[in-house]
């Protein structure tokens, strides 16, 4: 049963303008607030012409994680914009000062955490996220990217803003952009930000988001983000902390499947694991007999893994086993090796054994000859999360950053 969420306006200022959002809590959070106890903080940043109301399914999930979640309108952000603020006055770098005023707001309140404070931002939102990390400096553990436009300055430079093209060396005093209005201000401003520098000023803990069929903003941009992020960490858990993953078929804005896929990211991200491997599976046909009442179903299937950590391919012999009466499961399992090569090189298997009697509550078990992939934590800690695709599942293999270790590489 999911937690009630409770939802609270709030309103803070930037000069003369008032910012307008929504704060998200679980009532089950009451029992820990009365104990003293705070709560850890994450602002979402919404998109261009877009809203809070963009935001919400997220802040939801986030406050149901324990999480106290805000969101909230851009001064000017869009037509439809809550707070204050004209769109001809609005550029990045006032949006990153609106950031800014909600950060000091939340880090004021008396029940959150201020020094385990996230940043969550969604395409502009993302880029506004990537500029106030970089010059507020503002105490931020986390941050979390979701198809930045980390293109918006280069884009400026070379006269095009989304579908509104122009001078760049001589932009309009306002401009047409979609159904808003725009001002030079925004194009003058945009010109003025060099995001790989911005980019080096920040050695936290950072995931990115991208879809590889965004026709906005090349995933090549975000590449290149946490390639420089992962310049600034000073060892290998730092690195592992600074997170990609790349969304197949995901666009500029999530479909209601891709945002799950982010959903599941973004959990094990705030739990501080990072992703070892993801599994592909291709099913190969399936056998189904019945005895005693008991209807028994197995499916034999083969497959892939890829990581930076390891990649190989699921031997013949995997499959995996259901028994069920009627609508009871009586008992299920999978069992697979998967054989391939790991970090230091080593031609090594991984064996894999999961099971349940009730359909929900499983016992997984995790077996390797790889010495670097223990060391990592493979056989001690390994969280499995499945999704399903039209190819078949698709399996992501997380690990705790907090226990692993490394072997030294060759």
């Amino acid at each position: 049963m999911k937690a009630k969420i409770k939802c609270t306006k709030f309103s803070c200022k930037r000069d003369n303008l008032t910012i307008r959002g929504f704060s998200f809590l679980s009532q089950s959070n009451k029992i820990e607030l009365n104990n003293g106890k705070k709560l850890k903080p994450i602002i979402i940043s919404h998109a261009y012409m877009k809203t809070h109301k963009s935001t919400e399914s997220y802040a939801k999930v986030l406050a149901e994680w324990g999480y106290a979640a805000f969101i909230f309108d851009f001064c000017g952000g869009s037509a439809k914009s809550k707070s204050d603020g004209d769109s001809t006055d609005m550029s990045l770098l006032t949006e990153m000062q609106d950031l800014n005023s909600v950060v000091e707001y939340v880090c004021s309140l008396d029940y959150v955490d201020s020094n385990e404070l996230t940043l969550m931002g969604l395409g502009l939102g993302g880029l506004v996220t990537t500029l106030l990390v970089s010059r507020k400096k503002p105490d931020i553990k986390k941050i979390i990217l979701l198809y930045p436009t980390l293109s918006a300055p280069e884009d400026a430079r070379r006269g095009q803003i989304v579908t509104a093209f122009f001078d760049p060396d001589n932009p309009p005093e306002t401009f047409v952009c979609g159904p808003m209005k725009l001002g030079r201000r925004y194009i003058k401003d945009a010109q003025t930000i060099d995001v790989i520098k911005e980019l080096q000023n920040y050695s936290g803990a950072a995931c990115i988001i991208h879809g590889d069929k965004d026709s906005m903003v090349d995933t090549q941009y975000s590449k290149d983000a946490i390639q420089i992020y992962r310049q600034n960490s000073k060892n290998k858990a730092e690195t592992l902390n600074k997170q990609l993953y790349i969304i197949k078929d995901g666009t500029h804005g999530f479909n209601k499947m891709h945002e799950y896929y982010t959903k599941n990211i973004v959990e094990q991200f705030l739990k501080n694991r990072f992703q070892l491997m993801d599994i592909t599976v291709q099913l190969r046909g399936n056998k189904v007999t019945k005895k005693n009442g008991i209807k028994t179903e197995e499916v034999a299937f083969v497959g892939k893994a890829e990581g930076d950590y390891f990649s190989g391919k699921i031997q013949e012999g995997a499959n995996n086993l259901e028994q069920w009466k009627g609508r009871k499961p009586v008992s299920l399992s999978s069992s697979y090796v998967i054989k391939g090569q790991d970090y230091m090189g080593e031609r090594v298997k991984i064996c894999f054994k999961n099971q349940s009697t009730d359909g929900k509550n499983w016992k997984q078990e995790i077996t390797t000859d790889s010495k670097a992939l223990k060391l990592l934590g493979i056989e001690r800690d390994a969280h499995m999360l499945m999704e399903y695709r039209n190819s078949g599942p698709y399996m992501r293999l997380f690990l705790n950053l907090d226990d692993v270790q490394f072997m030294e590489e060759k």
